[in-house]
């Protein structure tokens, strides 16, 4: 038996009165520990840029691998402040969110109990 769901999205535009958008630009430190680039780390390559610009001060912090290399340079190119780490010890603590990406699911709770946030 083969069911079909008629799913129409909601196209309407989005009430910001509702949304409970920040009021003050954020300190973001964006964490990952891509061994190499992926998506993810593409899409803060196009985004981070943008929230930059629209006043919030973000950061990334990326494990100091060769096969990151390429990304790190990129995002400083773009005037984003990015943190090569050995350690996790070494990430800054300093930030009002943390946004993290993990590769690989058992760094992902490594990371949680080591980073504040």
């Amino acid at each position: 038996m083969t069911a079909f769901i008629d799913h129409k999205p909601n196209l309407e535009p989005v009430d910001s009165e509702r949304m409970h958008l920040p009021t003050k630009p954020m300190n973001l430190l964006f964490v990952s520990d891509a061994p190499t680039v992926g998506g993810s780390e593409t899409y803060l390559r196009e985004m981070l840029p943008r929230l930059q610009a629209k006043g919030h001060k973000v950061a990334v912090a990326l494990p100091r691998l060769e096969g990151n290399r390429s990304i790190r340079e990129q995002l400083q190119e773009r005037g984003i402040w990015v943190h090569a780490y050995e350690t996790l010890s070494e990430i800054p603590h300093n930030y009002d969110a943390l946004i993290l990406s993990a590769w690989f699911p058992q760094n992902h709770r490594k990371i949680r109990e080591t980073l504040p946030g």
